[in-house]
């Protein structure tokens, strides 16, 4: 792994973590913790919608006869990354 990647692997948490500080004395401990839950169920619904389409791309490979491994690495790394 290059070294600016691990950097910014380490960095960007404490990053975060201080935005989150800032924005809470900002505005307050609840209207965070709001904006918290939307960002996690907007995640969870991309994460989710994404899972789907990688199962549809599989199911549609497997019923023309091929293996879908390559939708797998495809659409895996894409959810991923």
């Amino acid at each position: 792994m290059p070294f600016p990647l691990k950097i910014t692997l380490i960095v960007f948490p404490f990053v975060e973590l201080a935005l989150l500080a800032q924005i809470a004395a900002a505005s307050g401990f609840f209207p965070t913790l709001g904006l918290l839950l939307i960002a996690a169920s907007i995640g969870a619904a991309i994460i989710r919608l994404r899972g789907l389409s990688v199962l549809i791309h599989m199911q549609r490979s497997a019923r023309s006869g091929q293996l879908p491994a390559r939708e797998m690495l495809n659409d895996g790394i894409s959810a991923v990354g």
